[in-house]
Parts: C-alpha cells; structure tokens; sequence
C-alpha cells in the first residue's frame, strides 16, 4: 500500500512525505496512538517509500524493493514482534546483525512492533544503538502504551502520534468487505476508532463474546469469577471493551441519542450508576496500560460493576 491508498491519519502522512521531499530522515521514529489505528501499515509504507525505486516520496508497489518489504523477505528489512516481551536477546541479534552494512537498501530498517514490550534490559540495551545508530540505518518503534516508554529512548525518537479513526474513515476502510451497508454502519460506530477491533466486531467470534458479556453482567460476583478463569487474555480485554461499550451506549440513551445496541441489563440504572460504572472501567482500561495482569483487574471489575 502507497501513502496516497491510506485513509486517515493525514497528519502522520503529511510529517513523513514532507521528510521524504526534503531528504530529512531521522534515524530513530516513535509511532505511538490507539491500537489497531494503523500505526504499523504507515511504518511499512514509509520503509517502501524511503527506498522505493521508482518514487521519490511514496511507495510505488511495483517495483522489486517494495515488493520484497510488502513480505518481509529483504534482508535490511525486519520486523521485530513480541511474544509475552522483547527479550535481549532480541535485541542482541539485532546488534549483530546491524554491524555490518547494509546491502540491499538504501537504508536498512528494522520495526519494532509494541516497543513498550522491551524488557528492562532489552530497552537499555537498545538505548546504545540510538545513542550511537549505524550508518544508514533506521528504527520505527511503534506503542500503544507511550507513558511505558523509556524516557531515554522517547528522547532520541521523533515522536508521531496517530489518533483513533472516524467512524467514516472506518465505513471507508469496511466497504471492501462483503457486507451490508446497514453493518458496515453498526460496526464503524462501535469500533471506537480502530480498524482491528472493526474486524474483531465482524468476525464469528464476537457474538461468542457478546454472549459471554450479556452472561457476565447478569452473573453473581462468584459466577463472574469463575468465567474469568475460563477465558484467555484476548478475551479479557475484549470483555471489558463491550462492557465499556454497553455503558456508554446507556449513557447514550439517558441522554436522548439513539444507539443500536445488542446488549442490555435487566436492572434501569440511574445516571449516577451509569457514570461511576463508566469510571470503573477507565480505571480497568487504566490499569491495563500499566500492564497489570488483566485477570486480576477484571477480578476488581466485577466486585464494583452494578
């Protein structure tokens, strides 16, 4: 995909074309934003099109290069992906590998995907390759936890916030899917700006988790428990987006604005009750940003949800 083909996030684009115009590459790059807002499509974009052969200032997605960094298969080109963290040992490859020079590239770049996954000692063993980055060489760190970054590490990046999606951008992205308007429609405006949670809405596993939410809301404190254990990590933070979901939708209603939405208490809740239910889950929101693990913030969810 070319700069031109991206729909939203004007303001990054605009930054890193005006950069490539002007021939003023940094070496170290910190995308950070919401999750799922496009943050690692810009950085590969942006890689195609510092060493596109055919286009000074995008990607031409023909040639032999772009081609080669749209699958990962260039050998100045990698992308490094978490598992539970980036360990040092990761990072000590890296090192070895980027102390030879580049061949293939005009410059060799190297994503590092959720850089707020860096162990201590992988961040400060990364710190000294940004102190000191080889020659022709780049590093794009994407996050979408910015407040877990080393302060170090922010400070030898030029920073590139990306912001949640419009609800239209999102219709624009979704009308390449086959399916109807009327839920392309549904879909952008409970996607909280984010392609990937889009997706997740339109995939046969969310009724599977609408239901799971419907049961939770409805279950005792013990019963709430017990199906935490039962449900995977993934699930847990998609548990508490619909929960955050159903709250705002009610708000929404006490409120006088119409909402299409799927999930409902049995208990009318007062505005009050609504808003303090609101504020318990940015706390959880809160919490897993600070990577606490999200069992136990869920645990804490379900003592104080009404």
């Amino acid at each position: 995909m070319a700069f031109k083909d991206i729909i939203g996030q004007e303001i990054p684009k605009k930054i890193l074309i005006s950069q490539l115009r002007e021939n003023r590459i940094a070496s170290g790059y910190l995308f950070h934003g919401p999750e799922g807002v496009g943050k690692m499509l810009m950085a590969k974009t942006f890689v195609k099109a510092i060493n596109c052969e055919e286009i000074k200032e995008d990607s031409c997605d023909s040639c032999q290069t772009c081609k080669e960094i749209d699958v990962s298969q260039n050998l100045d080109f990698e992308i490094i992906m978490p598992e539970q963290s980036i360990k040092i040992a990761q990072i000590r490859a890296l090192k070895t590998r980027y102390a030879y020079k580049n061949t293939w590239l005009k410059k060799r770049v190297a994503i590092i995907k959720d850089a707020d996954k860096l162990t201590e000692e992988a961040a400060n063993s990364f710190l000294k390759i940004l102190e000191e980055p080889p020659l022709q060489t780049i590093f794009i760190l994407t996050t979408s936890k910015l407040d877990a970054m080393l302060s170090t590490i922010r400070s030898r990046c030029q920073e590139v916030r990306f912001r949640k999606l419009a609800s239209e951008e999102i219709e624009e992205v979704l009308q390449k899917q086959q399916i109807s308007e009327q839920m392309i429609h549904e879909v952008s405006t409970q996607a909280n700006g984010s392609i990937i949670r889009a997706l997740k809405l339109l995939s046969p596993e969310n009724e599977k988790l609408q239901n799971i939410t419907i049961k939770f809301l409805h279950y005792s404190l013990s019963d709430r428990i017990r199906m935490l254990e039962e449900l995977t990590p993934l699930e847990h933070k998609e548990l508490l987006l619909l929960i955050q979901e159903l709250y705002a939708n009610l708000l929404r209603k006490k409120l006088g604005l119409s909402v299409d939405n799927k999930i409902e208490l049995k208990k009318e809740l007062t505005m009050e009750e609504i808003l303090r239910s609101i504020v318990v889950c940015e706390r959880a929101f809160y919490a897993f940003s600070r990577n606490v693990q999200k069992k136990f913030v869920l645990f804490e969810l379900s003592k104080e949800l009404l």
